[in-house]
């Protein structure tokens, strides 16, 4: 701008009116209220956001099985960006390890365990720290490889010749148990015996069918929706039986109890919840009475 240009502009202004300047300073002064609220809202929701429980700093172990292993970093890594000086490590576990872990005092600061068996031994062994309530379920299917030139439409096509091997985690793990008792309601688990393959988890039954060592396998939803090229066989996988329920759990001897319990309001809260809903996950059966 000009020098003369800015001699006009300060007559202008001087020549206005009183109630011209008046109206001319309260706009530039709703202007600075307005960015000044938006600083401090900022400024608090950071610290809402870096924050979101009161409690100690430290770091957390999570002991959980395979399958859920992948999906349970989704969540812990938001919460490692939100919390303040509160970092979450998660360590997957076959059933073997988890045993292991389980015998190892102050091995974990928290289990996500699958099956309301596996929390009632711990219970009864008092192992736990306060109560252990069902977070999210994932249904148990069978499945055979997409490119699978036989599709299975009823339970004792199991039997014919064309179907050589079933994948079967063990029966210490939740998936093996479940498959097993999904067996004996068809009348199936001796008749099938000779085409049984055991596998040590469901993460083995899954590789042994994509290596193409089996025909199907039983595995979780979650298991499968991790693999490409599979596809779920029957249409039993809605019965309650054949969902595995994980619970969250807290160690009696845990390290950090109270970054525990941090870590699993969190989870529990609804938006991880919804977010566990559309990846696949349900919500636990309710219970019986």
């Amino acid at each position: 701008m000009t020098q003369p240009e800015r001699q006009t502009n300060r007559h202008a202004f001087k020549a206005s009116s009183p109630a011209s300047r008046s109206k001319a300073w309260q706009r530039v002064c709703r202007v600075w209220v307005a960015l000044l609220l938006l600083f401090v809202f900022t400024a608090g929701c950071e610290r809402c956001q870096s924050s979101p429980v009161v409690s100690p700093t430290g770091q957390l172990v999570v002991v959980t099985d395979e399958s859920l292993a992948p999906s349970l970093r989704v969540f812990s890594d938001t919460f490692n960006r939100v919390a303040l000086d509160q970092t979450v490590t998660v360590v997957e576990a076959d059933p073997a390890k988890l045993a292991e872990i389980e015998a190892t005092p102050g091995a974990a600061d928290m289990l996500i365990v699958a099956g309301a068996r596996h929390v009632g031994r711990l219970l009864n062994a008092k192992k736990l720290s306060g109560t252990a309530n069902p977070w999210i379920a994932t249904p148990v299917e069978l499945v055979a490889r997409a490119d699978q030139p036989h599709r299975l439409r009823v339970p004792a096509h199991l039997l014919q010749p064309v179907f050589k091997g079933l994948g079967l985690p063990v029966e210490s793990d939740p998936v093996g148990r479940s498959a097993r008792a999904v067996l004996r309601q068809w009348n199936l688990e001796t008749r099938l015996a000779g085409k049984l393959v055991d596998r040590p988890s469901a993460r083995a039954a899954r590789e042994s069918l994509v290596a193409g060592e089996v025909d199907l396998a039983f595995m979780t939803r979650l298991e499968r929706l991790q693999a490409r090229g599979l596809e779920p066989q029957l249409a039993d996988s809605r019965r309650p039986e054949t969902r595995i329920v994980y619970y969250l759990v807290i160690p009696a001897d845990a390290k950090n109890p109270a970054v525990a319990q941090s870590f699993r309001r969190y989870l529990a809260g609804s938006d991880v919840v919804s977010m566990a809903l559309s990846m696949g996950f349900e919500k636990p059966p309710a219970p019986s009475n």
